[in-house]
């Protein structure tokens, strides 16, 4: 796999008045991001999170440093229409991505303003709202749908632009429990069939899924890792303000007791099967 996504001593700092000098936000972010891989991005409020990701696909340019999307530099004007189209952006509120009040009217817009024919636009909705389970809304109005619902339209609308990156910011905070499930389901799918995907949460249990996670403090990356390398570390997450994942709660007190719990269980369904087997064991 080759890299798709990269940041070499990126250093950014939003435009400040005449009395105040600018606060740098990024400081010399060093990051890779392969093709087809699953990457978490965590960190505490403030940290530079969604500034980082805006960088991703040219919504941001860096102060210093490069950002190249399949070797295509994000700051070459002429390269920001190609580099759209590779890298979708989804942002917490779905809200302000939805353009169109019907549904398959909305997941349209994309290739519509890329002037394909009406078949290929027919064809590309049709694939989209499959993918996110969302065929039997396509004539619905926007505004009548769930939260999670128009999250899901607005990754069609993203899909349907054939994009080879989803960056997906804070997805599930909007989202209740089912909704957030669903959506995971089909982020997870997605994966699975070779989409990269970049995912910014606070949520332990979803960064849990990626196949790397970066810890994000103070503007740059301070731990990189598989999950099971990043929540081996509590204290590190403590001190970082990042709550510890229950599992790996549980599992600590588990081994307390004297359970032998794997390092590599990071998700409930692990631990009821991992139990499980210890039950029909004895």
């Amino acid at each position: 796999m080759g890299t798709l996504v990269e940041m070499a001593g990126v250093e950014f700092a939003y435009p400040s008045d005449n009395r105040r000098a600018a606060l740098p936000v990024l400081r010399g972010v060093n990051l890779r991001v392969r093709r087809g891989e699953f990457l978490a991005v965590i960190g505490p409020n403030g940290s530079g999170k969604s500034t980082l990701v805006k960088h991703f696909n040219g919504i941001l340019l860096p102060s210093k440093g490069r950002v190249t999307v399949d070797s295509l530099d994000t700051a070459n004007q002429d390269n920001l229409l190609e580099i759209r189209r590779k890298v979708g952006l989804l942002f917490q509120n779905p809200e302000n991505q939805l353009v169109s009040s019907i549904v398959e009217e909305d997941v349209a817009f994309g290739p519509e303003n890329l002037a394909l024919p009406p078949e290929e636009i027919q064809k590309r909705v049709a694939e989209a709202l499959e993918a996110v389970e969302m065929t039997p809304y396509r004539h619905q109005t926007v505004h009548t749908l769930s939260g999670g619902q128009k999250q899901r339209v607005a990754i069609a609308g993203l899909l349907a632009m054939r994009p080879d990156c989803l960056v997906l910011d804070e997805p599930s905070s909007m989202l209740d429990p089912p909704g957030r499930r669903r959506l995971f389901e089909i982020l997870l799918r997605l994966h699975r069939r070779g989409m990269t995907i970049i995912l910014v949460t606070h949520l332990m249990e979803e960064a849990a899924l990626a196949d790397r996670v970066c810890i994000f403090g103070s503007g740059t990356i301070l731990r990189e890792g598989t999950p099971e390398e990043i929540f081996s570390e509590p204290d590190f997450l403590i001190s970082q303000n990042l709550e510890v994942p229950q599992i790996n709660c549980l599992a600590a007190m588990l081994r307390n007791e004297g359970f032998n719990i794997p390092a590599s269980i990071l998700t409930v369904d692990e631990m009821v099967d991992y139990l499980c087997t210890l039950k029909h064991a004895t």
